[in-house]
């Protein structure tokens, strides 16, 4: 099968109901140096599709993706393309089965602060957290970014060393239980960069987030997509899901509350803060922001209103409780 033809049925399933002409469109704007035209595109959609002549279709070999031809007077039964969707399967991420959980949010290893990330591990251990949850930027990232970079700094290889040395403390601190590391924005600086500097790497196994962090040897699963994490009735994002459109009117969980309008929890911030409203039917809905575990006083941000923390979530059935602590000069606040 050529590269011609591996396109075209590809774009047949994406675009099942629609006509020749606009998948030839689709495919050409997607693919403009596989042919020399958008009518010689056109031709290979019209004879993978069977409909660029008799003598054609009973010389196809695969007959697979053949429509029937179209007769005059045929009524258009679908006038536009399926669309095309970021991802299809957008939803919440539930987790079963945990009684307390370990919220880590802003590591950013290798950026990180040894003693507070300590702090909060010791903690979990010793509340006997059976779930921990990476819940954004542990790592930083740095040699992908886009802004402008220390060269000195710029040490990829050690980025993902120490990520990986971490990680596996980590396991060993929690063995047999669960760990979840979701994506946020400074994990998302790395496929922005590939798709910069190295699209052809896009989708290779190899070049993932988790192959490069080893997360399947450490039976750490991902969550690789935006959608938040369900605890029972307690929504878990990272805090960049939103975008710009949230702000900190008052802080963080204000922000959040405005427009999550559900229970949650979000990071991203580097602050700790709470916010609980009464609804008209009286049921009370909180929003919690958590602290960092990372470097407070960055390059790009020397002065800031940050805070060390985490969170740890206490479960009864699909009701919760939040602990929401701060660590300062080494020890742990409520």
């Amino acid at each position: 099968m050529t590269i011609r033809q591996e396109i075209v049925i590809e774009a047949l399933k994406r675009f099942k109901e629609s006509g020749k002409k606009t998948i030839a469109r689709a495919i050409y704007n997607e693919n403009p140096q596989v042919w020399p035209s958008l009518d010689a595109c056109y031709q290979s959609v019209r004879q993978i599709m069977g409909v660029h002549g008799d003598k054609s279709r009973k010389m196809a070999k695969n007959k697979k993706h053949f429509r029937a031809p179209e007769q005059p007077g045929d009524v258009v039964t679908r006038r536009f393309p399926n669309g095309l969707r970021h991802n299809k399967d957008f939803g919440a991420y539930p987790l079963r089965g945990v009684k307390r959980a370990l919220l880590l949010f802003d590591v950013h290893a290798p950026y990180h602060d040894e003693e507070a990330l300590e702090l909060a591990v010791q903690h979990g251990v010793d509340s006997g957290c059976d779930c921990v949850i990476l819940v954004g930027d542990f790592m930083d990232f740095y040699a992908c970014s886009f802004w402008e970079k220390d060269p000195r700094q710029r040490d990829f290889a050690g980025e993902l060393n120490t990520g990986r040395e971490m990680l596996k403390s980590i396991r060993e601190a929690f063995p047999g239980k669960q760990i979840i590391y979701k994506l946020g924005n400074h994990e998302e600086r790395y496929e922005r960069w590939m798709i910069a500097k190295a699209p052809e790497l896009l989708g290779v196994e190899d070049f993932q987030i988790q192959k490069l962090l080893r997360l399947d040897e450490l039976n750490i699963r991902i969550m690789d997509y935006r959608a938040p994490i369900k605890l029972g009735k307690l929504n878990i994002i990272h805090g960049h899901e939103f975008g710009k459109s949230m702000t900190n009117p008052v802080n963080p969980s204000r922000g959040l509350f405005l427009k999550g309008k559900s229970n949650s929890i979000c990071g991203h911030y580097h602050q700790s803060s709470s916010h609980n409203e009464k609804t008209i039917e009286q049921k009370i809905i909180g929003s919690w922001s958590s602290g960092c575990l990372c470097d407070m006083h960055p390059d790009y941000a020397p002065m800031n209103n940050w805070n060390h923390g985490f969170i740890e979530v206490e479960m009864d059935g699909d009701d919760f409780t939040v602990h929401n602590y701060k660590i300062l000069n080494g020890k742990i606040y409520t």
